[in-house]
């Protein structure tokens, strides 16, 4: 009897540690779903979301990097030190950021395509802040270190408006630091950069960092796309990466259209477009930007098809818990974006597109291509900044004042090769100018 009484005893504490380890992984079995991702895990919120990070080295020389900011630790130092300002400095609200000021000092520039809210400054850099800190956004970090036992700083700057936030902390140790790892950015292009604040080019209408070099000495190798899903077999295998047990799937084809499908989560794939839409029901709410960030980031990291680097080039949000989140990539030093050609010809608005509600992934889509240079041909820049905006006055603004609201050096992919274009925003327009013309 004690050994039958034994058994069940250890019966009992077998089940009740099983159940008690799913609750632990899984917490609710029947809210689980491979879309329902459990962000507290500990990531680098910030990953991807950076587009560049430029350093101004304080002696006129102004340098960038645009491919693997995450490789290294010089930014996580940069990091540090803007939790560190923000959860002990004092606080400066501003009106005009005065870049002329703020650039004659070595510093380190985050530059990011969209605009955060300063609330989410808290859970990005574990930095801690006061519930009446929290309005406004921002597009733009300046962290300005010192050498000599002086405050560190820290702008949260919104380029549109001008407007800031400043915190200031003495941190003498993590200061030095960083303005020591500011010299060991390296960068991943042959440029120098001039700032159109710093350099009073009253045309922009916000401060600009614009690549400059030498007449001859940027060389650039065309660009061409390259199928990551070749056949069915890839096409399937892809899908399964998002099905709990892709065994049980059923699918479908139509032509050159293969549906998939599972529960409630559909895959469609046709003409180089993957696209998912999932249907579980929403257990869990949350409507902050940094946990429905995080939610597609990990879900992202599950797609064994994506080779470039990609970022976060946009978003957009209904206050209510639906976020959008585009990422587009990375190719070396440029950004690599999608084409007004090939938008119109695949009914993508970029390359990758994740939709959030709640913290849960509720679609999927991207362009299933990868980019390639082809190194085998080189070719010399022939236009700089100044030939391409006097290129378009003197074809389209006829005699009319100039007004720039954007100019970057980027990559726009068609179906066939290209070339670096210079992307220029003038009176509300966008015009494309080819370096190599």
């Amino acid at each position: 009897m004690r050994n039958i009484g034994r058994n069940i005893i250890i019966v009992f504490l077998t089940v009740l540690a099983i159940y008690q380890t799913g609750e632990l992984w899984f917490g609710n079995f029947t809210n689980r779903s491979f879309f329902l991702f459990d962000n507290k895990e500990k990531v680098s919120t910030n990953e991807y979301l950076l587009t560049s990070l430029i350093v101004n080295l304080g002696d006129g020389k102004i340098v960038s990097r645009t491919g693997g900011i995450y490789s290294g630790d010089s930014r996580e130092i940069f990091d540090k030190a803007i939790s560190k300002t923000v959860s002990s400095g004092e606080k400066e609200y501003g009106s005009s950021a005065d870049w002329k000021s703020i650039l004659s000092k070595r510093c380190v520039v985050y530059d990011y395509s969209f605009f955060l809210p300063y609330k989410d400054i808290e859970p990005l850099f574990g930095a801690k802040i006061k519930e009446s800190e929290i309005e406004g956004k921002f597009d733009c970090i300046v962290l300005v270190p010192s050498n000599n036992g002086g405050d560190i700083e820290t702008f949260f700057i919104n380029r549109k408006t001008n407007t800031y936030v400043k915190y200031s902390a003495k941190e003498n140790e993590l200061s030095s630091r960083c303005y020591e790892d500011c010299l060991k950015l390296t960068p991943d292009n042959s440029f120098n950069y001039v700032s159109t604040k710093l350099n009073n080019f009253e045309v922009f209408s916000e401060n600009i960092f614009i690549p400059v070099w030498q007449r001859g000495d940027y060389t650039y190798h065309p660009v061409e796309e390259r199928p990551m899903l070749e056949d069915i077999s890839d096409i399937e295998s892809n899908a399964d990466l998002f099905f709990d047990n892709p065994v049980n799937k059923s699918s479908a084809r139509n032509a050159d259209s293969f549906t998939f499908s599972s529960g409630n989560t559909v895959i469609k794939y046709e003409k180089n477009v993957f696209e998912l839409s999932d249907y579980d029901p929403i257990f869990e709410k949350d409507i902050s930007f940094t946990e429905n960030y995080k939610a597609a980031k990990n879900f992202l990291s599950k797609d064994e098809y994506i080779e470039n680097e990609y970022y976060l080039s946009a978003y957009t949000d209904d206050g209510e818990g639906n976020f959008t989140f585009y990422f587009n990539y990375k190719l070396r030093s440029l950004l690599l974006l999608p084409s007004e050609e090939l938008k119109d010809s695949t009914g993508i608005e970029s390359f990758i597109e994740v939709g959030t509600y709640g913290g849960q992934i509720r679609k999927y889509k991207k362009y299933a291509c990868g980019f390639d240079e082809i190194e085998s041909i080189t070719k010399y820049a022939l236009t700089d900044y100044i030939t391409a905006t006097d290129k378009i006055a003197a074809e389209f603004l006829q005699g009319e004042a100039m007004r720039i609201n954007g100019i970057r050096l980027t990559l726009l992919a068609k179906k066939e090769r290209f070339e670096p274009v210079w992307s220029v925003n003038v009176n509300d327009k966008k015009y494309e100018v080819n370096v190599g013309e």
